[in-house]
């Protein structure tokens, strides 16, 4: 999941910032490769924060 979501929002940061280009590949892949380590990281300190946020906002249905 980090790797997919890193891939697809360092993409769009990039074309917002430096806009379509010849250099647009290598600049995406310049930051994907800077992004995702970080991306990883962050999924995995932060999951349980949203696993319980999720779950107090979604009630379970009753039987």
């Amino acid at each position: 999941m980090s790797c997919f979501m890193a891939l697809l929002m360092s993409g769009f940061v990039t074309l917002i910032n430096q806009g379509w280009g010849e250099s647009f590949f290598s600049q995406w892949m310049h930051a994907y490769v800077r992004v995702w380590p970080i991306a990883f990281v962050l999924l995995f300190v932060l999951r349980p924060l949203v696993t319980q946020i999720v779950a107090r906002l979604v009630q379970s249905p009753t039987k």
